[in-house]
């Protein structure tokens, strides 16, 4: 179970840090680099909920005004 929990946490941080690099303009960019990177499409959409979904699009357009 905590093996579960640190990859809910890396993906967590990984989808934050895609947001502040102004790598990706969009959620839709994010989840496509975590699919990418090998994160499962039920963990990503687990993590993307309402309010981090809500906070990583405020961190996108932030970072695209840099």
């Amino acid at each position: 179970m905590e093996l579960v929990n640190d990859t809910q946490t890396d993906l967590r941080r990984r989808a934050y840090k895609l947001a502040r690099s102004g790598e990706c303009k969009s959620l839709i960019e994010i989840s496509s680099e975590l699919i990418v990177e090998g994160y499962s499409t039920s963990s990503i959409e687990d993590i993307l909920q309402e309010n981090t979904r809500a906070e990583l699009a405020r961190i996108i357009i932030a970072a695209d005004r840099m």
